[in-house]
């Protein structure tokens, strides 16, 4: 639950940071979002087997992947917004590992605390992912 929470910190931050500069537009992201979450549905039934091909399918982690796969989803979407361009976690830090067949499962040493208010990625505490 470490792991989760502190993605959610991240997730957090972002969205505080992108609230004021997306007023103009935020209906339009919001159908955007919602396309996002179909597309991301789409994906995990299809490659579904493949997922989870070499771990044991679970409720909780397949919440957790496509929490995560949503994430980078929009972070692509809105990587454009200079408030965020420090501060892609998801789409520069997770995406690779999955892309590599990998599944990021934690940050060690110290998860990363609610209420986190770092600006930039090499704001995190100091560690990395724990990775499957």
């Amino acid at each position: 639950m470490a792991w989760e929470n502190s993605k959610l910190a991240v997730m957090n931050r972002q969205g505080e940071l992108a609230w004021d500069v997306t007023l103009e537009i935020r209906e339009e992201q919001q159908a955007a979002a919602k396309e996002t979450v179909k597309a991301v549905d789409g994906f995990l039934e299809k490659n579904h087997r493949r997922i989870f091909s070499r771990i044991p399918e679970d409720k909780y982690l397949m919440r957790m992947v496509r929490m995560d796969v949503s994430w980078i989803a929009g972070e692509v979407e809105d990587e454009d917004l200079p408030v965020l361009r420090d501060l892609l976690f998801f789409s520069k830090r997770l995406l690779p590992i999955y892309l590599s067949g990998h599944l990021p499962c934690g940050w060690s040493p110290k998860r990363i605390p609610r209420g986190w208010a770092g600006n930039s990625i090499d704001d995190l505490p100091p560690g990395k992912i724990i990775v499957f």
